[in-house]
């Protein structure tokens, strides 16, 4: 994380519940820019770390489908829930 954070002056770096950090930091100008080929990032599309960025058709088939049946419930929920408070008013 601090090479990521290289070209950045931290402000604030606190530990919060779980995994994950909570981090205040400022972009110091004319500061040489990170190289990041060497580092793997998190790639939400194939939930695995990667050093390249993937195409969504890389997406193993059975995160696509659970990806469309979430966006499809999300759908269906808002919808609903915008013809109960239409009903209701």
């Amino acid at each position: 994380m601090k090479h990521i954070f290289a070209d950045f002056e931290i402000i604030s770096l606190k530990k919060v519940p779980g995994p994950e950090v909570f981090l205040i930091a400022k972009k110091i100008l004319n500061q040489k820019r990170v190289n990041f080929r060497d580092i793997a990032l998190y790639s939400i599309i194939l939930g695995r770390r990667t050093l390249t960025a993937p195409n969504p058709e890389d997406m193993p088939l059975h995160r696509r489908t659970r990806l469309l049946v979430f966006g499809l419930l999300s759908k269906i929920y808002h919808f609903l829930i915008d013809r109960i408070f239409r009903i209701l008013a």
